[in-house]
């Protein structure tokens, strides 16, 4: 959210409601040469990012400070709520939460009290909770990846072109 506002774009309530929990991610644009897009679409890791959130964004075609592409990659199925975007060709936005494993879900789903999650069309102990136990190996195994290639990306293959 904050990466949306930075280019131009808005933060807003989303009209569909709180979005906790996995689904499937739908891919917009078929970028077979990004790392995210090949991770997250090829290899179904999408099924392994949590959302927690009520808000969602609008993006401008190019962003208001650099001028650079802001290319929309993913959304939920369910609600329709952005998930995943680029800026150029080094960041990106991430409306999710592939840091979060089981524990941490947990502490989440205390945190924010029953009022808020049952604001969610989700059953939060079957489809949150006991889905993140029985996959809380592949979560962790899923944030080192993401966090993997976000080095890859930014560390190695782009830093050495802005220090030109």
């Amino acid at each position: 959210q904050i990466l949306a506002e930075c280019v131009g774009g808005s933060v807003i309530a989303g009209n569909n409601g709180i979005e906790i929990g996995f689904e499937d991610w739908l891919f917009d644009d078929d970028d077979h040469d990004d790392p995210f897009f090949r991770a997250l679409k090829h290899k179904d890791l999408d099924k392994y990012v949590i959302l927690f959130h009520g808000d969602t964004f609008n993006l401008p075609d190019k962003c208001v400070e650099s001028g650079q592409k802001v290319q929309l990659l993913a959304h939920t199925q369910t609600l329709n709520y952005k998930t995943l975007f680029k800026v150029g060709e080094c960041s990106y936005g991430f409306q999710g939460h592939p840091e979060l494993n089981y524990d941490l879900i947990q502490i989440w789903c205390k945190s924010w009290g029953d009022d808020w999650l049952n604001q969610s069309k989700v059953n939060i102990d079957k489809d949150v909770l006991e889905y993140a136990r029985k996959n809380s190996r592949l979560l962790e195994l899923n944030s080192k990846i993401l966090f993997d290639i976000w080095i890859d990306v930014a560390l190695i293959h782009c830093v050495p072109k802005l220090s030109r």
